[in-house]
């Protein structure tokens, strides 16, 4: 498949995920066993649990921390806004770097050095 290209099932999965976590559940893949542990499970109803079982693989490899989350996934699973490039996140870095240099030296530093490791090619740090 190519990279930043989500089929269906993928598309599916994150939204799981991402509506899973909404509602408070903890999610923690265990791909040794073929399973993903939730918590709490008495919270989870059996339609929910259905389709968790139904988008398995794929919610598998999101939750994976060896599986590099693709820029649609990211956005997808909730964790990067839609519209948010990121050069639009080294400029924000840089902003706030500056607003809050007088009073708060090394939070700027942070901030400068952050921007510094995006390569606004693909949203990769450089680190």
């Amino acid at each position: 498949m190519e990279r930043g290209v989500m089929n269906k099932a993928t598309i599916g999965a994150a939204r799981l995920v991402r509506e899973l976590r909404r509602r408070g559940f903890e999610l923690q893949p265990d791909p040794d066993r073929g399973r993903v542990r939730f918590r709490p499970a008495e919270r989870m109803d059996p339609e929910t649990l259905e389709r968790l079982r139904a988008l398995k693989p794929a919610v598998l490899k999101l939750l994976d921390p060896a599986h590099e989350l693709s820029l649609s996934e990211r956005v997808a699973l909730g964790l990067v806004n839609p519209g948010w490039t990121p050069r639009a996140w080294r400029e924000r870095l840089l902003y706030l770097a500056g607003r809050c240099e007088r009073d708060h030296t090394d939070l700027a530093a942070t901030y400068r050095t952050w921007a510094a490791n995006i390569d606004p090619g693909n949203g990769a740090t450089t680190q």
